[in-house]
């Protein structure tokens, strides 16, 4: 009877975690069927002997710690794959040809076959190398069958593999894990709260030492140990599970709700702790495609891909913000006191500045302070920015979070900019000023940055830093909650707050708010439009919103753009009401029906 494959310790490794025991009883299963398997017929007459003496080993990989959603539903997980390993020292020429035939292996396969043996002989210090992984089942038991007559030269262990059972859902945000090299089976993170949280999902790897005897079948383990005097298998710590603060079904919602467009971006947060319950960007990719060593040509069609979709756009772009930028010229304005509520001005939909004319959406009439805010008047706030001046505009922009990374702690997060006199080495003009105030020239946002601010004015001034990690659970049943970080608390007076609710208010409840046409839905929304210019073409633009809901009793703040989109009142602002009718129909109703038997939120 041939050797079987060994489990890698896998079934006694994690104990307390009936899922890993799951996982090592499916790896059980898998192997079962090897114990009647019958020896091959190929020979071991050009296999070279290998000394008894001989002194192998491998690493055990640790089980990487799962990403579950707030709810502990999985976004990464494992799953058990076979992997072959071969020995140094016993595989000839002829061995490597009868296991390529053996395995009908592919030419892509056959050269990682290749470089891992070209790496084997290169680095002869006991080894077991991992030439291929993820085999399947027929594969594993082709070389179950041939291992002894093989001269134990190849053997196949179960280890853990990354698995991301959503897809292409909240990719950006999970990210995806590697090997850590060309030859090794521990996974290392790449990008996203792999890479962010690795330390902790990692766990420590253990080691497995095995000596052969002259038929290659390994000594009993108590005769091993007696001879190196150490401890044939040192078993590895599991890595722990980190739970998000997303919420899986909230971020399929508003994934559904951008899909109709070739590329945007959606940030949904807690007004009040900063916690990100969805974070969308489109197109995305699939995480298990990044994963996965053989999907080489998969991986280049992604990165070479023009719709860009590796590209986080939440936080990893930025964009100009439009008009959703008058919140900061209106703080500006009024807290400055270089603007009162009750300001008037007669929009004719134009200003003139020198030889130049700068256009409105249209002729807004009379308005006041709040009605521009409605209609969101340009040359309204043109005139309050004249008054206030760039770098107070910039001075209100930084204190709500522009102009540097949010603080969610992942690689990638772009601070923006924020435009002021030094921006132009002292000489800003009146033009810069006025594009500036509303929200183009040289101002850039990341939709994250957006969602965070709109959530302080919900919230009645708390700037929090986004939190994506909501806690991380041990193996051994230690939790440790991650409490909301705040910022800062914004300078802003009451009347101050009162007046830019108001104005938002109006902009999705009143007519001839810009975003009227999303006014109809589960609750009142609040918030404002923006329509940014892409480029010299005044007929291309962005979509955005941002705001919160409900009007009233804020629970959640919403961000949403549309690359070249169009009008953010047409385009963006539904997409924000799909996403707030959803959170507040499906997710909160049914967070509210649990609350009595809930346990985690």
């Amino acid at each position: 009877m041939s050797q079987l494959p060994s489990i890698s310790g896998l079934a006694g490794l994690h104990r307390g975690r009936r899922w890993v025991v799951a996982f090592a009883a499916a790896a059980i299963g898998v192997l079962v069927a090897s114990l009647q398997l019958s020896r091959s017929s190929l020979g071991a007459g050009d296999l070279e002997p290998a000394a008894p003496s001989i002194v192998y080993w491998r690493p055990l990989p640790s089980l990487r710690g799962r990403i579950l959603d707030r709810k502990g539903r999985p976004l990464a997980d494992n799953r058990p794959a076979f992997g072959l390993y071969v020995l140094p020292g016993r595989l000839t020429g002829a061995g490597r040809a009868r296991l390529i035939d053996l395995l009908e292996l592919r030419e892509d396969e056959v050269e990682r076959l290749d470089q891992r043996l070209a790496g084997l002989a290169a680095d002869d210090d006991g080894r077991a190398i991992l030439v291929l992984e993820d085999q399947g089942r027929e594969r594993a038991d082709l070389v179950a069958r041939a291992r002894r007559d093989l001269g134990g030269a190849i053997e196949v262990h179960v280890d853990p593999h990354r698995v991301y059972p959503q897809g292409e859902l909240a990719a950006h945000v999970i990210g995806y894990a590697t090997q850590a090299s060309d030859d090794a089976v521990e996974l290392i993170g790449r990008r996203g709260v792999e890479q962010a949280l690795e330390r902790p999902l990692h766990g420590v790897a253990g080691i497995e030492r095995f000596m052969l005897d002259a038929t290659g079948e390994r000594i009993p383990s108590a005769e091993l140990e007696a001879r190196i005097e150490a401890p044939g298998r040192e078993l590895p710590v599991p890595g722990d599970d980190v739970v998000l603060t997303l919420d899986l079904e909230l971020q399929r919602l508003a994934a559904q709700a951008v899909s109709g467009y070739p590329a945007a971006a959606a940030a949904v947060v807690e007004v009040e702790t900063g916690r990100i319950l969805a974070l969308v960007s489109t197109p995305s990719f699939d995480p298990d495609v990044m994963s996965d060593p053989l999907a080489g040509g998969e991986r280049e069609g992604l990165a070479d891909d023009p719709r860009l979709p590796l590209l986080d756009r939440t936080l990893a772009q930025t964009y100009p913000p439009g008009s959703t930028w008058k919140l900061l010229t209106a703080v500006a304005g009024l807290e400055s006191g270089m603007a009162s509520p009750t300001d008037e001005l007669t929009c004719t939909g134009q200003r003139t500045v020198g030889k130049r004319v700068l256009l409105d959406m249209g002729a807004h009439g009379t308005v006041d302070f709040i009605e521009a805010l409605q209609v969101s008047c340009n040359v309204y706030f043109w005139q309050v920015a004249e008054r206030a001046g760039i770098d107070a505009i910039a001075g209100v922009a930084r204190d709500f979070g522009f102009g540097e990374p949010t603080g969610l702690g992942v690689d990638g997060e772009l601070a923006g900019q924020v435009p002021d006199s030094g921006t132009y080495g002292g000489t800003n003009s009146l033009v810069r000023t006025l594009t500036s105030a509303i929200g183009g020239g040289d101002v850039r946002v990341t939709v994250l940055q957006l969602a965070m601010a709109y959530a302080a004015v919900a919230n009645g001034g708390r700037l929090y830093a986004p939190q994506i990690v909501r806690r991380v659970e041990s193996a051994s049943g230690q939790v440790l909650e991650r409490a909301p970080v705040l910022r800062r608390n914004l300078d802003l007076s009451a009347a101050t707050l009162e007046v830019i609710r108001e104005g938002m208010r109006r902009s999705v409840n009143a007519p001839g708010g810009t975003a009227f046409a999303a006014r109809a839905g589960a609750v009142k929304m609040s918030g404002k439009t923006g329509t940014a210019p892409v480029g010299p073409d005044p007929t291309i633009s962005h979509a955005l919103f941002a705001g919160w809901a409900p009007s009233d009793r804020p629970e959640i703040a919403v961000a949403v753009l549309v690359e070249r989109g169009g009008v953010g009142g047409v385009v963006a602002a539904p997409v924000a009401r799909a996403i707030v009718d959803g959170y507040f129909t499906r997710v909160r109703r049914r967070a509210r029906r649990a609350a009595p038997s809930a346990t985690a939120e």
